[in-house]
């Protein structure tokens, strides 16, 4: 992605609409379709976080959160329309809830870098700008990560615009489960909060590099090891070569062509030295895409399934 292009709602829906509506509904996402939504998402938000002019962390999370919205609108529509409030209650509500959860978690874990680094950075500028007296009325809004957002929406859509159609008992009791969902979410990131940013800023912040993280419900390892020290010894090996390359061109240049003279040699070194540099340079500040790999699981350990995510170099953006 062309961090000096403006990003649009319509790039980031088509980037990350499929994956959303998949995981919403609970098919199957693979780890590579999962890794790309992670750093379709973590792009956009580096964009903000590394002062780049364009603001790509408020338009995926525009898109985000309306897409949220409308599925828990077509969601609450379609559980309405069935015709007894048994199938309205139990068939509906009640198991669309126990598969909302999952996805929400699962959307969680590939929003992390928005929640943990975007989020907060913007609901301290809200706070910043609220002391200063700049902010209008209309800007007082908190930013939510995605959990809480798709809790929070699930409980407006699903029992706060439809009083009527279940019972109020029924109602209390379901919307509590869900602002229970809610308050247990936030005291945990109270908890792994700190492990967590570490882990995800290793993530963010190293052009390149090797992180392996261990999922165990909605907390993250915080044990990473940095290879962007292997990248540097790569752009120092093909610069070295460029520039050999360069000053045995311009030897033979002057011995054969030009009787001796000392220019062509100067002009063979310094095209190898900036050919060697141009390299390194698009090759340390092009963005990086995850790629994971299941870890297997030492049996003697009965430890949890872990997943290793590699931090490598993406494409040239286009």
């Amino acid at each position: 992605m062309d961090s000096s292009a403006k990003p649009t709602v319509e790039e980031a829906s088509a980037s990350i609409g499929p994956t959303l509506e998949k995981a919403h509904l609970l098919e199957r996402v693979s780890i590579a379709e999962f890794m790309m939504l992670y750093t379709t998402v973590s792009d956009y938000c580096k964009r903000d976080l590394l002062n780049f002019p364009n603001n790509g962390g408020a338009v995926v999370y525009k898109v985000f959160a309306q897409y949220v919205r409308e599925f828990d609108s077509q969601q609450a529509a379609k559980i309405n329309s069935l015709p007894t409030d048994e199938m309205r209650l139990v068939d509906g509500r009640r198991n669309a809830w126990e598969n909302y959860r999952k996805s929400a978690s699962f959307l969680n874990q590939a929003f992390r870098v928005m929640n943990q680094h975007w989020v907060p950075r913007c609901n301290d500028a809200m706070k910043e700008k609220a002391k200063q007296g700049q902010e209008s009325p209309e800007q007082k809004k908190t930013y939510l990560d995605a959990y809480t957002m798709c809790m929070t929406a699930w409980k407006e859509e699903m029992f706060e615009k439809t009083k009527n159609l279940i019972s109020n008992s029924a109602r209390v009791s379901m919307k509590a489960e869900v602002e229970q969902a809610i308050t247990e979410h936030l005291n945990a990131l109270q908890i792994s909060g700190a492990q967590e940013l570490a882990v995800v800023g290793a993530m963010l912040c190293a052009p390149s590099g090797r992180v392996d993280v261990a999922f165990v419900g909605s907390k993250m390892g915080d044990r990473s090891e940095n290879e962007l020290g292997q990248k540097f010894d790569r752009c120092f090996a093909d610069s070295l070569l460029k520039i050999s390359g360069g000053l045995a061109i311009g030897i033979i240049a002057s011995v054969a062509l030009f009787k001796g003279r000392t220019s062509p040699i100067w002009l063979g070194t310094g095209v190898g030295i900036g050919m060697g540099w141009s390299n390194c340079r698009h090759d340390l500040q092009n963005p990086f895409l995850l790629h994971g790999k299941k870890v297997p699981v030492s049996a003697d350990t009965g430890a949890k399934p872990a997943y290793n995510i590699v931090v490598e170099q993406a494409a040239p953006s286009k």
